[in-house]
């Protein structure tokens, strides 16, 4: 059926080389003229997205710009557009430098700055290796005024890099500090400074030495400046859309919705109104759907997963009880600058990309999952957390998941106690119905299961419903203060599943309606039942 798809542009998944991309007839989404905008706007500008989000390719298509001039857009909306003249450009990627320790962290930078003044024609300063603020400073000085470019892309990957190593974390800090500081200084040898990043430091000095620095991260008319748009996606897509369209026999249009519940719901503007795809996976998506479906890909690439983990326990923020629920922030603070020392975690996480804006409220910004990639994906490393041992807690979840199948209780109990034995002392310091729903169900989904929280029926909200490869699934949670309560409270539960008539029985399928009672006294679940079909 494939044949009467029309021929496609080649994908250019992890392709950051805008002249290579180009050469190659690689599909390129043209937002050029919201490039030249940014570039006439504001001689120095700041701009934060997650990882993996095409910040290194803006970052290769302004360096290009500015090398060649209006040649380099031809066929682009930037065409008519681009009056700048040509620069030599200074690229730096803070991301390619790799260190263990703060002199190798020096060595790394000092050829990271040779590298880029020698590929912009110029000769590096001949001072001793290692100090690579002393060749710096010495550089600029010498500059002619508004003769270079400056492109920073990634700056604070070596902070990020170094969040749980305060010693390390301060003397990479203070290095880049003195690299600003000395931009600052020197700010009239630039004709254009942009820099990228994911994470707002202010020690880096980077909003403190460039005080007139612009961040437009939560600008409305940049909010589309990285991602895919729903129309760029049907343009530039189109034929890889029709395929795959064929394969999942879909209508494009219903391929599209699939695709936007697990990529799509980005939002990078206070406006609340202008929501991306993140590129990566649908690029991922359009090239391996075959094998993955619908797989998590950006959170494979770009999610950060043991660095989140790592800071979140160490400050104890990997909560169950904050799962799925709406975060609420002032724009303020999320353009504000945290110190290591006081990062606030839901900002943490909504600059990584694993809570986006989703709407405003009272004056305030509404955080939550982007999508249900992300969504999955945060549950995964919940379940990582308080299950670390990978083998174990796929052993529970074969074994949760074969009582369901084969509707079968006491297997349902045995893997839910089993889980809740696995726990670490301090998931479970304070149970309550709510959290003991929340531990179900961050497990359920880090294990790949479908699972919904208070799903409303006509008669009411079920506390958590299931999907399985076969099986459908209603669960009802009661507490009790002791053992000897649990037959009382698993009536209740049972009979509200009953009265309110929770889960819905497709055709084919069979639906599983389960009581069960959590015991504060041995925490433990002392009882579960069902109701019959």
């Amino acid at each position: 059926m494939t044949e009467n798809v029309p021929a496609a542009n080649p994908l250019s998944t992890g392709i950051a080389d805008f002249v290579g991309l180009l050469r190659k007839g690689m599909i390129y989404v043209d937002k050029t003229d919201l490039i030249v905008d940014l570039v006439n706007r504001d001689q120095y500008v700041f701009l934060s997205r997650p990882r993996r989000f095409g910040k290194s390719l803006l970052i290769s298509t302004l360096k290009t710009f500015f090398k060649e001039g209006v040649s380099a857009c031809q066929g682009l909306k930037a065409e008519k557009l681009w009056t700048r003249p040509k620069r030599k450009v200074l690229h730096l990627d803070f991301s390619d430098m790799v260190f263990q320790n703060h002199e190798e962290f020096l060595q790394a930078f000092d050829e990271l700055l040779t590298m880029a003044m020698v590929e912009a024609g110029f000769e590096a300063p001949n001072v001793p290796a290692g100090n690579p603020l002393l060749k710096w400073r010495m550089f600029l000085s010498r500059l002619e005024p508004v003769s270079v470019v400056l492109l920073v892309d990634e700056y604070d990957s070596p902070l990020s890099a170094t969040l749980n190593e305060p010693e390390l974390f301060e003397a990479v800090r203070s290095t880049i500090s003195g690299f600003f500081i000395a931009n600052k200084k020197q700010s009239g040898k630039f004709d254009f400074t942009f820099i990228t990043g994911i994470m707002k430091f202010p020690q880096a000095s980077i909003f403190s030495a460039f005080n007139n620095i612009v961040d437009i991260s939560l600008d409305e008319h940049f909010g589309t400046l990285l991602g895919y748009t729903e129309a760029e996606i049907r343009s530039y897509f189109a034929p890889y859309l029709e395929k795959a369209a064929l394969y999942f026999g879909l209508t494009i249009d219903d391929l599209i919705k699939e695709m936007a519940e697990h990529y799509d719901g980005y939002c990078f503007e206070a406006t609340a109104t202008k929501h991306v795809f993140s590129p990566w996976s649908v690029q991922n998506f359009l090239m391996r759907y075959s094998e993955e479906q619908f797989g998590r890909y950006w959170v494979k690439s770009g999610g950060s997963p043991r660095l989140l983990i790592n800071f979140l326990q160490e400050n104890g923020e990997l909560r169950f009880e904050a799962f799925d629920k709406p975060q609420y922030a002032k724009r303020s603070e999320l353009e504000s600058c945290a110190h290591i020392l006081e990062l606030d975690p839901k900002l943490l996480l909504t600059n990584v990309g694993y809570l986006t804006i989703k709407g405003k409220e009272n004056g305030l910004l509404v955080l939550g999952y982007p999508n249900q990639e992300v969504r999955d994906a945060f549950a995964e490393i919940l379940s990582t957390a308080y299950w670390p041992q990978d083998l174990m807690r796929s052993q529970i979840a074969r074994h949760f998941v074969h009582g369901l199948e084969t509707g079968n209780p006491d297997l349902v109990l045995q893997a839910l106690n089993e889980l809740i034995h696995r726990l670490s002392y301090q998931g479970m310091q304070h149970p309550n119905e709510e959290l003991i729903r929340q531990i179900v169900q961050v497990f359920c989904e880090g294990a790949g299961l479908d699972a919904s929280i208070e799903r409303v029926s006509p008669n009411g909200r079920s506390d958590l419903e299931l999907e399985t490869r076969k099986t459908d699934a209603v669960l009802e949670f009661k507490m009790a203060q002791t053992e000897k309560e649990a037959p009382r409270r698993l009536e209740m539960a049972l009979a509200q599943i009953e009265a309110r008539r929770y889960g819905f029985k497709r055709p084919g399928r069979p639906l599983l309606r389960l009581g069960l009672v959590f015991a504060k006294d041995t925490k433990r679940f002392a009882a579960i039942g069902r109701l019959p079909d």
